[in-house]
């Protein structure tokens, strides 16, 4: 079919009126589809919302996201006889429906890259009698579709941007009753192709995105949308230092020395903006957790000020300007300001004298930034306090 067209599919019904799955250049993307719009949308829109047919299982020992879908999906098709139907006709849409959609060399490097975990998974009580196509195949689908809140089937048919237009939203909590909601994050016109990010965090550099997406999904991201000095080649190391940051537990003391030390290193290397962004983002997180556990002296609360101001610049130039997690930057810093301005206001003044330099001048700031955060965040029916 052209790529215009839409394609039928009872399995991928359901979308609602705003969208419909259109076929696209699938050298472009691996498989071959889109959502698209048939309705303009305005932002803060959920465009479609979706609850996973397969759960992520607890992972064992070094298993990856997705072995432990195929693994789930073996049990299910396996034990389960009411679900099976259902699991079966929706893996069967997702990509590769076949593995002659990928080419030959694409399947002799899967079969290696994959050879240990083909084995277990033929092996498992739910492999029984599969072959290692079938099973190689099985894995594909759950690395190529594969979401941290599960497998879906009409989700699985939205592509990857850098800086798309919608957001993935799941509730907190899990269970199957958790439906992800797909929200526009500014304004889609008619026959514009729906998008997320398939990358989290947002804000990794080029080289760590394309690393990434040809890992999990055997394609490029393509060129980076942002101005050079947002995604200019930023230091692995530091990149690494942020991934053991992000995922290491530690004390809300601990957290914020370490989180501090990264953002020294970055800022002495002056690394590419989308890395500072991903750093400050760690600190504000830290001094919040850290001042739900101790009181905040002046150095703590000026960082917390710096750092939001800093991240705000930068989001400003690589979100839309609705965005809501633009909203929740500009709360934190209207919080942080507040609360200088009621226990530091002379070490205020100080340290930003061009911008907060006068109780008028940062309470000013303040105001604006949260009438400007609320104002985005009632767009997505949030109320931020």
């Amino acid at each position: 079919m052209a790529g215009g067209s839409s394609i039928s599919s009872d399995v991928l019904s359901g979308f609602g009126e705003l969208v419909e799955v259109r076929e696209v250049d699938a050298r472009a993307c691996g498989g071959g589809r889109g959502l698209f719009a048939t309705h303009e949308i305005r932002v803060g829109t959920v465009v479609t919302t979706e609850a996973p047919f397969l759960f992520i299982p607890e992972r064992g020992p070094g298993e990856t996201l997705h072995t432990a879908l195929a693994r789930e999906a073996l049990r299910v098709l396996g034990e389960d006889a009411a679900a099976t139907n259902g699991v079966r006709r929706q893996l069967a849409v997702l990509y590769p429906r076949e593995l002659g959609e990928l080419d030959e060399a694409t399947v002799e490097q899967s079969y290696e890259t994959h050879a240990e975990t083909l084995t277990k998974l033929c092996e498992s009580p739910g492999g029984v009698g599969l072959s290692r196509a079938d099973a190689l195949r099985l894995l594909l689908v759950c690395q190529f579709n594969g979401f941290r809140s599960g497998l879906y089937c009409r989700l699985a048919m939205i592509n990857h941007l850098c800086s798309p237009n919608c957001a993935k939203f799941t509730p907190e909590g899990g269970g199957s009753s958790a439906v992800s909601e797909i929200v526009a994050v500014r304004d889609i016109a008619v026959g514009e192709e729906i998008t997320i990010s398939y990358l989290t965090p947002f804000e990794l550099s080029w080289a760590r995105r394309d690393e990434t997406f040809r890992e999990q999904h055997l394609f490029t991201v393509g060129p980076s949308p942002f101005e050079a000095d947002l995604d200019t080649p930023a230091n692995p190391r530091l990149e690494a230092l942020l991934d053991e940051l992000e995922g290491a537990p530690a004390s809300a003391g601990e957290r914020l020395t370490r989180a501090l030390d990264v953002e020294a290193m970055c800022q002495a290397e002056s690394p590419c903006g989308l890395l500072i962004a991903r750093v400050c983002k760690e600190v504000v997180r830290a001094i919040l957790q850290f001042m739900t556990k101790e009181t905040a002296d002046a150095a703590v609360v000026l960082q917390l000020v710096q750092s939001t101001q800093t991240l705000l610049g930068l989001q400003r130039r690589y979100l839309p300007p609705q965005h809501h997690e633009l909203a929740t930057t500009l709360v934190d810093f209207h919080n942080a300001v507040e609360h200088a301005i009621a226990n530091f206001p002379a070490e205020l003044y100080a340290a930003f004298p061009s911008e907060l330099g006068s109780f008028r001048l940062a309470s000013r700031a303040d105001y604006k930034a949260k009438k400007e955060g609320e104002k985005i965040m009632k767009v997505y029916s949030v109320k931020l306090t």
